[in-house]
């Protein structure tokens, strides 16, 4: 990672037009397709025409937001990556809201190091198990996941349901934290 980026605790409101200002978007040439059974499921892996979203992050300086802390990744000043959580006491789970990183900056170990300091924040706090969802066609926000050791643990055929994204499943995944 460049020796110029920082990671800092988000600064609200003061950060909220920078934050807006990030570039979500996910482009893939592949999708999960989910089967679902009355017993079991499985995702498959499949070529699809290329596909483009962009992802939008509203609740930034809404009081009813779901995440309670977060930290942006900057460099030379500019914020070019976010991570935001809620710590849920009653089963001690570091529920992941939101991870981005402009699409300039991704592969650079910077989703890994914002999630290094939100992991370890949720140990001091008690958690055992961090967890988060994303969306099937959300290829390569898997592949970042698995590859920070998240696996499988679940998914919601019904979540987008009436949304934008009607049509996608939401995939759960987590990884314990002892």
């Amino acid at each position: 990672m460049d020796r110029s980026l920082n990671i800092r605790p988000i600064r609200l409101p003061d950060d909220g037009v920078a934050l807006d200002g990030l570039d979500g978007t996910m482009t893939t040439h592949q999708a999960y397709v989910v089967t679902a059974g009355p017993d079991s499921f499985a995702l498959h892996l499949k070529p699809v025409p290329m596909l483009t979203r962009r992802l939008v992050v509203d609740d930034w300086s809404s009081p009813d937001r779901l995440w309670e802390r977060g930290w942006v990744a900057e460099e030379t000043g500019a914020v070019v990556g976010v991570l935001c959580t809620r710590y849920e006491r009653w089963n001690r789970r570091l529920a992941i809201w939101h991870l981005y990183v402009d699409p300039e900056h991704r592969r650079q170990g910077l989703a890994r190091a914002l999630m290094r300091v939100a992991v370890d924040d949720g140990r001091r706090a008690g958690a055992r198990t961090a967890w988060l969802e994303t969306q099937n066609v959300n290829v390569p926000a898997i592949r970042a996941y698995q590859a920070m050791g998240f696996t499988l643990c679940g998914l919601d055929l019904t979540l987008y349901r009436g949304t934008a994204h009607e049509g996608d499943v939401a995939v759960y995944m987590a990884r314990p934290l002892d």
